[in-house]
């Protein structure tokens, strides 16, 4: 049920009290998933926000009950999450939410805005079509319990900080494009640049050990990344990819048995 004129207050999430709300909204929603105040307050205060980066809380009553974040990944290119407590769903908050946020997409002459839905959530994929929202296949989250995952065949798999020789950043690049360009058809894609990749190796939650490839010989043929934070065992799998003519030979699995290594060791 709707309810009209809901007296909203909207506070930018800031500080640790604001975190934590954050955390319990969203650990409302994400099955196997924890999300921390600390998590939170280490990601802000190991990045420079910009100002096209908006991040705030709902109150109602003096309690939270929503959040949305709208980000800028890349120029005119907007992020968007919106998060409603399970008690205070249709009442019209999340519809709240979305028009601050194409506001604030529009201020800064945002060409695109993007958000991801986990699959099997019916109701986030009608909400965020009544908004304008086409579906695409380029975004899919899936949540992996590393102790459920069966090892896979032998395959050469080496971190950056295992390598003998650096490697090049063009090979790098080379490699990491056409992985792109062969697994995401259903949009446009541009190219990933010599700065997006600085970016990462200067991300704060980079770590060359959670950086792999694949080799066949000499040849580089599959590469995947993984991010974490400090003291979570969550990790998020950025990316990973195989060449065609290496596939079904057990080297993407061989990644995943890396990063599932990774999570087992803390």
């Amino acid at each position: 049920m709707i309810v009209k004129n809901l007296q909203l207050e909207f506070v930018r999430v800031q500080t640790k009290e604001h975190y934590q709300a954050v955390a319990d909204l969203t650990n409302t929603l994400y099955d196997n998933h924890v999300y921390s105040a600390e998590q939170g307050l280490h990601e802000s205060a190991n990045k420079n926000q910009p100002a096209s980066f908006l991040y705030q809380l709902a109150f109602l009553k003096g309690q939270p009950v929503a959040f949305f974040e709208c980000s800028e990944f890349e120029p005119g290119h907007f992020w968007l999450e919106i998060v409603v407590h399970p008690n205070h769903q249709r009442q019209g908050i999340g519809s709240r939410l979305m028009l601050k946020a194409l506001q604030h997409v529009q201020g800064f002459s945002g060409t695109h805005l993007e958000a991801q839905i986990r699959d099997d959530w019916e109701a986030h994929h009608a909400f965020y079509a009544k908004h304008g929202f086409a579906r695409g296949t380029a975004w899919v989250k899936w949540w992996m319990q590393p102790e459920n995952f069966r090892l896979s065949n032998n395959a050469q798999i080496k971190s950056l900080a295992e390598l003998e020789q650096p490697i090049s950043d063009d090979v790098l690049l080379e490699l990491i494009n056409e992985l792109r360009f062969a697994m995401i058809q259903s949009e446009p894609i541009k190219l990933f640049t010599p700065k997006m990749l600085k970016d990462i190796f200067n991300a704060y939650w980079f770590k060359p050990e959670r950086f792999w490839l694949a080799f066949d010989q000499q040849n580089l043929v599959g590469v995947g990344w993984v991010a974490g934070y400090e003291n979570d065992p969550t990790l998020f799998l950025e990316f990973l990819g195989v060449r065609a003519s290496h596939r079904q030979l057990g080297i993407a699995s061989a990644f995943v048995e890396r990063m599932v290594k990774v999570c087992r060791d803390g």
